[in-house]
């Protein structure tokens, strides 16, 4: 076998653009109006849903300390699920990592033995780990604490042609995780009151895409739900 056939495809040569607006709740209507009038005509992609990412972090925060310094070349550890039952079985492990605009992610399917609220905090990364490749399980010995629960509504649209995807998320809600022992889900921190509006789309169609952005009803930002909730959190 040669060694041009032993080469194992770049990641990053499949990475999508991620660009975010964020708006104040009450600008919430005239997002969707820009939603609405867009040439590359959206539609739903498919229903609502709640969605709740539990973030995994090093005991110094190291994740959340490279997002507030504004490193270009990161990655997030989580587990996620969907609906608004904190008893989930099924999960989705996601390593998310990005390089500025743009992102990627790795997902592993997780089978809980029990309800994850049963579960004891301080031993789910070694549950997890179990259950993913070597190359998850060296995050986890990086960074194997369950830090925030971040938990929101999330709309989904597509562009006509199937090339552009956009999702709002609202009614956003963080939960501290650092000093529970079983996941917290009753006792949220204070989170400000905003719509997030996320395009993703191939690296080829920045062009395109930019073009719509001036006409957005708010301006193009960085903004990690993560990054802001232990802000939030920790009072920093």
């Amino acid at each position: 076998m040669t060694n041009e056939q032993e080469q194992k495809p770049d990641p990053w040569d499949s990475a999508r653009w991620e660009r975010k607006c964020v708006v104040h709740r009450s600008r919430l209507d005239a997002l969707r109006v820009w939603v609405d009038e867009q040439p590359v005509a959206f539609r739903r992609a498919w229903p609502s849903r709640t969605v709740c990412s539990l973030y995994f972090d090093s005991a110094l925060l190291d994740d959340f300390r490279l997002n507030l310094a504004g490193v270009s070349e990161r990655k997030k550890l989580r587990l996620r699920w969907y609906g608004s039952g904190r008893g989930a079985k099924n999960a989705v492990l996601e390593v998310k990592c990005k390089r500025n605009h743009l992102g990627i992610k790795h997902h592993y399917p997780i089978e809980l033995s029990e309800p994850l609220a049963e579960l004891p905090l301080p031993s789910l990364a070694d549950r997890l780990a179990a259950q993913v490749p070597d190359e998850a399980q060296v995050l986890f010995q990086r960074g194997g604490l369950p830090t925030l629960l971040v938990c929101y509504e999330r709309e989904y649209f597509v562009s006509a042609d199937g090339r552009v995807r956009l999702t709002l998320d609202q009614d956003i809600e963080v939960f501290e995780q650092r000093e529970s022992t079983r996941l917290n889900h009753l006792y949220r921190d204070w989170f400000p009151d905003v719509v997030v509006l996320e395009l993703k789309y191939d690296g080829a169609l920045d062009t395109e895409v930019r073009s719509l952005l001036g006409s957005l009803p708010g301006r193009l930002s960085r903004f990690s739900k993560y990054a802001i909730g232990l802000q939030t959190t920790l009072d920093v």
